[in-house]
């Protein structure tokens, strides 16, 4: 299901183990999609939540993804970066 929400993405980024600013426990990795209403998040792994299986979240209307360049990761429930990605330059 994610496959087929992430097609006729506008936007691709990968998201990186390597971000200085991530640690052992808030971390991701895997591709991120934006298309003109869904983030979608095809995950190859994101720390070590074992119930995560990626995400498809729509996105507001009044968004306009030329105005960004890159999507942030954040944990709302602990209040934690976990990942970013650039999507444009």
């Amino acid at each position: 299901m994610l496959n087929a929400q992430a097609q006729g993405a506008v936007f691709k980024a990968e998201l990186s183990l390597e971000l200085r600013v991530s640690d052992f426990l808030h971390w991701g990795a895997g591709e991120v999609n934006l298309t003109d209403s869904k983030f979608v998040h095809e995950p190859r792994r994101v720390a070590e939540v074992k119930t995560f299986d990626g995400f498809n979240l729509e996105l507001a209307e009044d968004i306009d993804l030329t105005r960004y360049n890159a999507v942030v990761i954040w944990c709302e429930a602990f209040g934690e970066f976990i990942s970013a990605a650039r999507f444009r330059d």
